[in-house]
């Protein structure tokens, strides 16, 4: 004797499950693929990953409220927007200027000091910069959208900063 006291009945489970697999068979069919973009990013993160790097995250933001930066809510275009990644071995800070689809970005690494700077965006080749003996290095012509840069400092591990967009 079967228990109908949850008041679903066999037919119904199986209407339903039919339901759901349809459902999950419409999702996940070929014309419900990820955008271009979404592909490409991932696509890149795992070639590009490196097992022994740490992720810097970003701590502060001057395009977001309620982060360090956020002190210029809505002023005037020409005002550069400011970003700080952290590990607790490096500080990148960057100073993002330009407006249209390039920017120059002005960076620092603290504690200063010489480093390789890889600089990457999908759809695009990677390339990398010099830091100076300061930390300090300029990337030109960085397009809109996201962008991930990774730090190779001799004697120390890889630091990548997590991928983050550009207006």
């Amino acid at each position: 004797m079967r228990d109908k006291s949850d008041g679903v009945g066999e037919t119904e489970r199986i209407a339903d499950e039919a339901e759901l697999f349809r459902r999950l068979t419409e999702m996940l069919s070929p014309q419900h693929e990820p955008p271009a973009m979404v592909t490409e990013l991932a696509k890149q993160s795992f070639a590009l990953r490196s097992l022994d790097a740490e992720l810097a995250s970003l701590i502060a933001d001057s395009e977001v409220e309620g982060t360090a930066a956020a002190v210029r809510r809505g002023a005037v275009a020409d005002v550069p927007r400011l970003l700080t990644f952290e590990t607790p071995g490096l500080l990148v800070e960057l100073e993002i200027g330009g407006a249209g689809r390039r920017h120059r970005v002005l960076g620092e690494l603290v504690p200063s000091g010489p480093a390789k700077i890889e600089v990457r965006q999908p759809g695009a080749a990677g390339r990398v910069i010099e830091a100076d003996d300061e930390g300090r290095f300029v990337i030109e012509a960085l397009s809109t959208g996201p962008f991930s840069l990774t730090c190779r400092r001799p004697g120390r591990s890889p630091v990548t900063t997590e991928w983050t967009s550009l207006f």
